[in-house]
C-alpha cells in the first residue's frame, strides 16, 4: 500500500513537470510576437560532413557607420538590440 502510494507521488510529479514544460511553451507561443528574418544564402553541401543547413541572418552584421558614438565591439561580444519592424515587413534594418 505505502509502496504504491509512492508510485503514484511520482507520476503526479512529473506530469506536473511535464505539463509545466508544455504550459510554459504555450503561453510563449499564444502571447509572443512572430517575426520575420532575412536569411543570407549559404551553400548548404560540404564533401566531408555531406548536406546541412546553416542560418545566417542579416541582422547577425551591425554596420557600426550608422552609430558613429558607438563603443568598440570585439569579435564574439554579445551584443542585445531591439528589433523593429522595417518598411519591407521583415526584422531588422529594412
Amino acid at each position: 500500500m505505502h509502496k504504491s502510494k509512492i508510485f503514484i507521488g511520482i507520476g503526479i510529479f512529473w506530469i506536473v513537470i511535464l505539463g509545466a514544460f508544455i504550459g510554459f511553451k504555450e503561453f510563449t507561443l499564444r502571447t509572443g510576437q512572430e517575426v520575420l528574418l532575412k536569411t543570407l544564402p549559404v551553400d548548404p553541401r560540404d564533401f566531408f560532413r555531406g548536406d546541412y543547413v546553416v542560418l545566417r541572418y542579416d541582422i547577425s552584421r551591425i554596420n557600426l557607420s550608422y552609430y558613429p558614438d558607438a563603443p568598440v565591439f570585439y569579435k564574439h561580444d554579445i551584443i542585445y538590440v531591439e528589433i523593429k519592424k522595417g518598411a519591407d515587413g521583415y526584422g531588422g534594418d529594412g
